[in-house]
């Protein structure tokens, strides 16, 4: 996949960025609604993510890709 523009879509609160693809990862940043990210990937329903200065995962259904 190439990398894409994403946008956090979440209805309240901020969408975690992770260390590794699970919830109980260690949370490395807090995306709030509407905050652009870039996409280089996905795996089982988690984005590999770059926002900011930090790359990680979230969830996917929690960004839209442009």
């Amino acid at each position: 996949m190439d990398p894409a523009a994403g946008t956090v879509a979440v209805s309240y609160g901020t969408l975690n960025l992770r260390s590794y693809p699970s919830s109980t990862a260690t949370i490395l940043a807090n995306m709030p609604n509407g905050a652009a990210v870039t996409i280089y990937g996905e795996w089982e329903g988690w984005y590999v993510v770059h926002y900011g200065e930090t790359v990680g995962y979230a969830a996917a259904a929690y960004i839209e890709a442009q």
